[in-house]
């Protein structure tokens, strides 16, 4: 929506919003695990490596709210042309959240501990 070219690279814009999506779940999971004394850091480690690396093709939103708060500054005129493509993006970020949380499950019962 504001990244300049977005539309036109929209699978790009979706593969990016679930990886960081997937990310961002992934790293709020595993910093929990220790009592969350570091949860803060490594949050906001992982929106910032994300926003840097993929916040130029996607506009790093990474969470839904987000992405509805960028649709609604946008302004009515360019409303009817945003939902659509703001809808693919919310649909690719919870693909992210479950891929997320779906590593995390694997990681923390079916990896060895070493």
């Amino acid at each position: 929506m504001e990244v300049p070219g977005g539309k036109q690279n929209l699978g790009y814009v979706l593969l990016f919003e679930a990886i960081g999506t997937a990310n961002l779940l992934y790293a709020i999971n595993t910093s929990s695990s220790d009592g969350g004394h570091l949860q803060p850091f490594a949050i906001g480690l992982t929106i910032f490596g994300n926003i840097c690396i993929f916040g130029n093709t996607s506009g790093g939103h990474f969470n839904p709210a987000v992405t509805l708060g960028v649709l609604i500054a946008e302004g009515r005129e360019k409303l009817l042309g945003n939902i659509p493509y703001a809808i693919a993006i919310i649909f690719a970020q919870l693909v992210g959240a479950t891929a997320g949380c779906l590593s995390t499950l694997y990681s923390q019962y079916y990896l060895p501990d070493g």
